[in-house]
């Protein structure tokens, strides 16, 4: 199984139906996710607002 991963806009509904629609054409099962619109949005504010927190891959228990 892949995973796809496709940002649009809100001004572009009418791609991301079309999107849907030629899918769904294809017999490719897909989801739209709110949960994680919602996850990437607040992850997007923290970030603006600088408190996302960052963590070292090498070292991450001393990051946290």
């Amino acid at each position: 199984m892949e995973t796809l991963i496709i940002e649009t806009e809100k001004t572009e509904s009418g791609k991301l139906k079309a999107l849907m629609l030629f899918l769904t054409a294809l017999e490719i099962p897909f989801k739209k996710s709110d949960t994680l619109d919602k996850r990437i949005q607040e992850a997007r504010e923290e970030k603006a607002k600088g408190q996302l927190k960052t963590v070292n891959a090498q070292n991450v228990w001393e990051s946290i």
